[in-house]
């Protein structure tokens, strides 16, 4: 920034260096979601996320069930989490995973 602070005043041009550095923490923030909460159309759960649920007691995924075909099959929701925290509740049009 500074180079372009230098660059503009040598033009007798201003930087609006508020305006800038909010429009770069908007930035950063949609870079930090985009990165935290989707790979395609699904919610990816990286390291950190994981690390969160075994901290407040959740198992690792028991996922045997899914080579039983034609049987009912019972489902606890443990987490719903956004890509980027964990929700206690979702609303309507929410795009969360279920853990």
């Amino acid at each position: 920034m500074d180079l372009t602070q230098l660059m503009a005043e040598e033009r007798g041009l201003t930087i609006d260096v508020e305006g800038f550095n909010v429009a770069m923490e908007e930035a950063r923030k949609k870079a930090g979601n985009a990165r935290n909460k989707q790979v395609g159309d699904a919610i990816k759960v990286e390291a950190v996320a994981t690390s969160k649920l075994h901290k407040r007691g959740v198992s690792t995924t028991n996922d045997s069930s899914k080579f039983i075909w034609f049987q009912d099959h019972k489902s606890t929701i443990k987490a719903i989490f956004t890509g980027a925290e964990f929700w206690e509740s979702a609303f309507a049009g929410a795009e969360v995973g279920i853990v």
